[in-house]
């Protein structure tokens, strides 16, 4: 009986971990560029000259117009601004220093 317990109970773990693994199938990139901020906007300006528009951009609040950051995003399927090569969901960030 202890025996039948302890395979049920890895069974569930397993598939328990199984279900967690599933990913939704979003594409992640990086970018390492210069923060442009104004009034109305967040925009990363790549060192690939990629203009990429940060749609979620609270989570940068702490940083600085001109700061450096390596910036891990992904994309959103939204119509394009003219002059924005992107539109991105920051999920995280690295400031990046420079001399």
């Amino acid at each position: 009986m202890k025996k039948q317990s302890f395979l049920f109970g890895l069974g569930l773990v397993i598939l328990l971990l199984a279900q967690c693994s599933l990913d939704d199938d979003k594409e992640y990139y990086w970018a390492l560029g210069t923060l442009s901020k104004t009034e109305d906007s967040t925009i990363i300006l790549s060192d690939d000259h990629e203009r990429l528009l940060v749609e979620n951009s609270e989570g940068l609040a702490s940083l600085n117009n001109g700061d450096r950051l390596l910036a891990y995003f992904t994309l959103v399927g939204k119509t394009l601004p003219q002059g924005i090569d992107y539109i991105v969901n920051v999920y995280n960030y690295d400031k990046v220093l420079f001399k």
